[in-house]
């Protein structure tokens, strides 16, 4: 072999290694997927109970589902074609066109979003937010449904109840893994100040299971 050839050769493994990561495509969610979370107090590092997320119609802006609980008690909630939550089961409306997930993911990727959010069932609008996005990177994630290698996108801001005359700061962490069509953990922090009282939260939830098409 040709010298120069056998450089080459040696080469392509550290040219091939130093490409970036293919960006991450929108899932294609259909009718019929399902997950099932268990919810997480990071506080106490203990699981605290179980949901199920079952899609019922899935289309190119839009994806509702049905969210079961452990004791079986059903609600709907509406999220867009990106897993950004519109209608929360409680009822929340999160008004806004964008979210944490904005396809194709791309490592390194930074954005800012802004968003209200509405309560129709006391007639009242409770508040506002504002985050700053971040694609992380690809890790490994271990949950009870598995090992995963998964991209992680990291959010933090703040946000304004409306009326309180306070200033709250938030964190969430997403590991969004392509192959389950959603994140297989989410990670929660809050720090709410008030007059009396000061609230603090280290929340989440991780994947148990999933049945997708």
């Amino acid at each position: 072999m040709h010298p120069l050839a056998a450089v080459v050769l040696l080469a392509l493994p550290a040219l091939c290694a130093a490409q970036p990561e293919a960006p991450v495509a929108k899932p294609e969610v259909k009718a019929g997927d399902r997950w099932t979370y268990r919810r997480m107090n990071y506080e106490r590092n203990q699981a605290q109970d179980t949901y199920e997320v079952h899609v019922t119609f899935a289309a190119r802006d839009a994806i509702h589902a049905v969210i079961t609980e452990k004791d079986g008690r059903e609600s709907d909630a509406t999220y867009t074609s990106e897993w950004n939550e519109v209608v929360s089961p409680r009822g929340r409306v999160n008004v806004r066109d964008k979210g944490e997930l904005q396809f194709p993911l791309r490592t390194g990727a930074t954005y800012v979003i802004e968003w209200t959010l509405e309560e129709p069932r006391r007639q009242m609008v409770s508040g506002r937010h504002k985050r700053n996005v971040r694609v992380v990177g690809w890790e490994e994630v271990m949950v009870p449904a598995g090992r995963f290698r998964a991209l992680k996108v990291q959010s933090e801001g703040h946000f304004w109840p409306f009326g309180s005359g306070y200033v709250g700061t938030v964190r969430d962490v997403f590991w969004y893994v392509p192959e389950v069509k959603r994140w297989v953990k989410h990670v929660h922090d809050s720090f709410r100040p008030g007059n009396r009282i000061s609230i603090t939260e280290h929340s989440g939830e991780e994947l148990v299971e999933f049945r997708i098409q």
